[in-house]
């Protein structure tokens, strides 16, 4: 279980500022994983730390608790591959435990996933927010459609030739490119996939995410796009997850 949240790179996910980040992270971890929102709130490898369903008992992360936290995420899972630990609003974290948040970021244990949650961006230190996928969860309001959301729609790609994906691979020769364009794809499938979750469209999130980590990895762009795009259009054999 929790396959679909391969490499060890943390998410930083930029939270609509009308509604409860603990809401809309239970929503997204639902539609990502294929588990209702009562599995995600109540499963044992799922740890939330300073939920916010009442915005007035908020409270910032301090130095100790990032220190705790350290030695809670180096214990394996308890019934999956993966423990997820979710951080609430780390922007209003103090600067010393947003420095020594850094060494779990940069080290992480081979089964975390670390999820951070923001309105304000901007007061992250970048040393935090470059160690992080950012997904913007707040792009989608009422006027915009997640379906328009990304220039490639995957279920466009299976209709694609090989030749065709290939020159589309190149097209996005910029890294900042493509890591905007699979963002895209990943927050429109993920609205999809929330709609009506499907196993096919849980391993094209999971192949997605994975592109997203190698391209902070430094591999070159068009490999990384080469074989996430043939993966979403099924030509490479799907492992079943």
């Amino acid at each position: 279980m929790f396959n679909e949240f391969s490499g060890t790179t943390s998410l930083l996910l930029h939270c609509q500022t009308h509604s409860s980040h603990y809401s809309q992270i239970v929503s997204f971890l639902a539609g990502q994983l294929q588990l209702s929102e009562d599995q995600v709130t109540s499963h044992p490898d799922i740890h939330f730390l300073h939920p916010d369903q009442e915005e007035a008992e908020a409270t910032a992360l301090s130095i100790e608790e990032v220190r705790d936290l350290q030695s809670e995420t180096a214990l394996m899972p308890f019934s999956s591959e993966r423990s997820i630990f979710i951080l609430f609003k780390i922007d209003q974290a103090s600067i010393p435990a947003q420095n020594a948040l850094l060494k779990l970021l940069e080290e992480p244990p081979s089964h975390l996933k670390l999820i951070l949650t923001t309105t304000r961006p901007q007061r992250i230190l970048p040393t935090i927010s470059s160690r992080c996928i950012t997904l913007d969860l707040g792009s989608g309001n009422s006027h915009t459609s997640f379906a328009d959301l990304s220039p490639i729609a995957v279920d466009n790609l299976e209709r694609l030739s090989i030749s065709e994906i290939l020159a589309l691979s190149e097209k996005y020769k910029e890294r900042a490119d493509a890591q905007a364009l699979l963002t895209q794809m990943f927050l429109a499938l993920h609205h999809q996939n929330t709609l009506q979750p499907t196993k096919v469209r849980s391993y094209q999130l999971g192949s997605i995410l994975e592109a997203l980590n190698l391209l902070e990895k430094n591999i070159q762009v068009r490999l990384v796009l080469e074989h996430c795009f043939f993966e979403l259009a099924g030509r490479l054999s799907r492992q079943s997850k």
